[in-house]
């Protein structure tokens, strides 16, 4: 079973590390910023065999009501807005936000997204299509980095196991995997992030029984081990 771990634990590291799709490598897949290194850094590489335009926005994130929410914000700046990498060229993108008021007790967290544009004929006034997007997670710093998290499960009338998780702490948390208690090997393997002190709702197959217990675990990126969360299946 360890060596069972340690392989998962591996491609959770490599998850972090660059995201790929479709000839674009984009990497890391996140940032840390804090109140002493406000400004972050991404590299984006065309591997595709033609030449590619790649539009970058940056979004607030938020959670409400179990659904992600990305909200135009000035104070995240993403800077170029437009690249265009020929086959093989790579470029630098600055990620930053701007300086506020009083030091931040709850971690802030913020989307840029890449698209890949496919120009048409402009002399026709053909609009830009997108071709592929990426959402990559950054965060500002915040209070307390240890995970604070509560959940509460039920089956649905479809069969699944839905759960509701609670992050009562400073900073974010991202979920991994649900189990049956007391059966790692039985890992149903997930990926939601878990916002400081916002809530989130997802279903997933059901991985055992009302009335018995599951375990989801969890981690951050400031974590480099997965922390398990125990809580009953409710009866109907």
């Amino acid at each position: 079973m360890m060596k069972w771990l340690a392989t998962f634990l591996i491609f959770l590291l490599m998850l972090d590390l660059r995201a790929s799709a479709e000839g674009l490598t984009v990497y890391p897949t996140s940032l840390v910023l804090d109140e002493a290194r406000r400004v972050g850094v991404l590299t984006l590489v065309n591997q595709g065999g033609e030449e590619a335009i790649y539009e970058l926005a940056g979004y607030r994130w938020t959670e409400a009501d179990g659904a992600d929410h990305l909200i135009p914000d000035k104070a995240f700046i993403v800077t170029p807005p437009v690249v265009t990498l020929a086959p093989g060229e790579q470029r630098v993108v600055r990620v930053g936000v701007l300086a506020g008021g009083a030091p931040l007790a709850v971690e802030q967290a913020y989307r840029v997204r890449v698209s890949e544009l496919h120009s048409g004929d402009l002399s026709r006034g053909n609009a830009l299509d997108v071709r592929l997007q990426i959402l990559l997670p950054v965060f500002l710093g915040g209070g307390s980095r240890d995970l604070d998290l509560g959940f509460s499960a039920e089956e649905n009338q479809d069969g699944q196991l839905c759960l509701e998780g609670l992050n009562s702490g400073d900073s974010h948390a991202r979920l991994v995997w649900v189990a049956p208690a007391g059966h790692p090997e039985k890992k149903t393997p997930i990926h939601k992030y878990m916002l400081a002190k916002s809530s989130a709702r997802f279903c997933v197959d059901p991985v055992a029984k009302p009335g018995g217990k599951v375990s989801v675990g969890a981690t951050s990126i400031y974590q480099s081990d997965v922390q398990s969360f125990l809580t009953d299946i409710a009866v109907p």
